[in-house]
């Protein structure tokens, strides 16, 4: 009887650990849930800065390379911009 007794209270340790254990897992791995909506949502951010960052180079480079082309016209036919008279 008394075997049993002591086998039953190592047992229920055991099932009170495992527990423990368990409740530490689901912890974590709901705050590793919400660590990834963060970093998602943190991410489309970025990405959307990054595609207006590219957008306004891209506008200015276009800027500038007609600025050049228009330069290049005045200098080559003059203010007249190239009209047969």
């Amino acid at each position: 009887m008394r075997e049993a007794t002591v086998t039953a209270k190592g047992s229920i340790d055991k099932l009170i650990t495992r527990g423990e254990t368990l409740e530490l897992l689901v912890d974590k791995s709901e705050t590793f849930g919400d660590q990834a909506k963060a970093f998602k949502k943190s991410s489309k951010t970025l990405q959307s800065k990054l595609w207006w960052d590219n957008a306004r180079m891209v506008g200015k480079v276009g800027a500038l390379v007609l600025a050049l082309l228009l330069v290049y016209a005045f200098l080559h036919c003059g203010w007249r911009l190239c009209v047969q008279r």
